[in-house]
């Protein structure tokens, strides 16, 4: 079955058993409406950050399997993958069959598991660059030190978890430097979007004065400030906890 927008549903028969792949925030759409959503066997979600929110929902309202899929065209879609738990871990999990993930430093080194590095992709799946760029292609398909072929730098910001699973934290383009201490935004964001009671969240750089940190957040209840930043501070280093914070309107 195939639709052009995922409210279409709303007006077919959909079987039991049925796959559905599409994006977190077209999902979401869904959970808002009536629609028996029991008849999905599976769910895969892909190209954007999954929140456990959205996960646990999925599950509450009887779709039997979610799956977290991450993955650049580069690589031909899908590199890792991993079944999302009730009340679980957000991990973008483990790579496919042939496909290989390696998180190194700035200076090409294996990051440790827990230490943030950049993705980079070997495998079947890689592609062979970009078509007429051959600059874009050697700046992003380099050799592969640990074995044949090439790797792709993904540009993706990611750690080892001990389960042995990819954690997404962000783009490595969305790192900035306060008061000497190299700050991951899209890290912090991620883990906003983690609490049960945050719908959206952004996070910037305030350079009036001294540059410091803005949480910008849309919560759905009435969910005190103090509690949220507590929690934040169980999950992230105290140099990434925002410093001024905006809650806004849905």
């Amino acid at each position: 079955m195939l639709v052009q927008d995922v409210l279409a549903l709303l007006q077919q028969q959909v079987p039991h058993n049925t796959l559905l792949n599409t994006v977190p925030s077209a999902v979401e759409t869904l959970l808002d409406t009536e629609l028996d959503l029991s008849v999905f066997e599976s769910i895969n979600l892909a190209g954007e950050p999954l929140k456990q929110k959205t996960v646990d929902m999925l599950y509450q309202r009887g779709v039997k399997n979610v799956y977290d899929l991450y993955g650049p065209s580069e690589d031909t879609t899908y590199s890792t993958v991993k079944r999302r738990q009730l009340d679980g871990q957000a991990t973008i999990g483990k790579p496919i069959s042939n496909t290989q993930a390696y998180v190194l430093s700035q200076d090409n080194m294996l990051c440790p598991v827990g230490v943030a590095g950049e993705l980079y992709l070997g495998g079947a799946g890689v592609a062979k660059g970009y078509w007429n760029r051959q600059d874009l292609t050697q700046a992003r398909f380099v050799s592969n030190p640990f074995g044949d072929g090439v790797l792709y730098k993904t540009g993706d910001l990611v750690k080892w978890t001990a389960e042995g699973e990819l954690k997404f934290l962000g783009r490595m383009d969305n790192q900035v430097k306060i008061r000497g201490f190299r700050i991951e935004l899209g890290e912090i964001e991620h883990a906003l979007l983690q609490h049960p009671d945050i719908s959206h969240a952004v996070v910037m750089v305030q350079q009036e004065d001294a540059a410091c940190l803005v949480a910008y957040i849309v919560v759905d209840t009435q969910a005190e400030l103090t509690q949220i930043q507590a929690e934040l501070a169980n999950t992230l280093p105290k140099h990434f906890i925002p410093e001024l914070w905006v809650s806004l309107d849905a």
